[in-house]
């Protein structure tokens, strides 16, 4: 007999076990009813997303886990099933027994029913993504984003540094586009090679050279000629008196007529 007790439990605990889930998927069902009534395809939906999502997702969370996010999602998978079947039992046995109403119960059975299918399904994406292979794409996916953005905020800031060079770089080329397109012929002459004198430093320097877009008609022919000449001041040097004193003392003639 003592041999036979386990196969006995073992038989007794499957039949209460069926018992248990014959009892509750009734009382659901007739609660489903009372959402959809004359609908068995929907009252049949309504027992797989509480009565059966309890023990899919008990059994997702056994067998099916591969991380730790994936036993988070499914335990709480087969925490909204449980309480959502509690609440259809509950909801159905207060009605059956009089202390509740059928009408005033109609509106929070179908909130019972969106949150619980809504429930079900962001469960299941999540579920899905946290999967080992899946989350470390993701992961790497992101980690490759935020190096683009820093990539791209270091650029701007580059950029923002170096905006004026670029500018100065690019003006000179502009220009002479614009002249082309206006059939001008500009000439560029190297500001060193011009004599420092008012007219020249007055004219516009564009990056070390300066543009005259009429040749030399702005300069005056004889300007570095006459202030190089022999009658000017630069090149006859005057002598100082330093240098007369300096020859009285030698005893030598000063160069002046006595």
């Amino acid at each position: 007999m003592k041999k036979l007790m386990p196969f006995v439990g073992a038989a007794l605990l499957v039949l209460f076990t069926i018992g248990v889930f014959v009892i509750v998927m009734s009382l659901s069902y007739r609660a489903l009813g009372l959402i959809f009534p004359d609908d068995l395809f929907d009252q049949a939906i309504g027992l797989l997303l509480f009565d059966a999502a309890a023990v899919v997702w008990f059994l997702v969370f056994v067998y099916q886990s591969h991380s730790t996010m994936q036993y988070v999602f499914a335990l709480f998978g087969f925490g909204i099933g449980l309480l959502g079947t509690i609440a259809l039992v509950g909801i159905e046995v207060a009605i059956s027994s009089g202390m509740l109403v059928v009408a005033d119960m109609i509106k929070p059975l179908t909130y019972i029913f969106i949150a619980v299918a809504v429930a079900h399904v962001v469960l299941l994406y999540l579920r899905h993504a946290a999967g080992p292979e899946v989350s470390s794409k993701i992961n790497l996916g992101v980690e490759k984003a935020k190096i683009q953005d820093e990539g791209m905020r270091q650029a701007e800031q580059q950029l923002d540094i170096v905006r004026s060079q670029l500018g100065e770089a690019i003006r000179a080329r502009l220009l002479d586009e614009v002249l082309r397109d206006l059939d001008l012929a500009p000439r560029v002459i190297d500001a060193k090679a011009l004599p420092l004198e008012e007219d020249a430093q007055s004219k516009p320097n564009f990056l070390g050279s300066v543009w005259w877009p009429w040749g030399n008609g702005g300069l005056k022919s004889g300007t570095a000629a006459k202030s190089a000449g022999p009658g000017s001041k630069t090149a006859t040097p005057t002598r100082s008196p330093a240098a007369d004193d300096a020859e009285r003392a030698d005893g030598e003639p000063s160069g002046k007529k006595v």
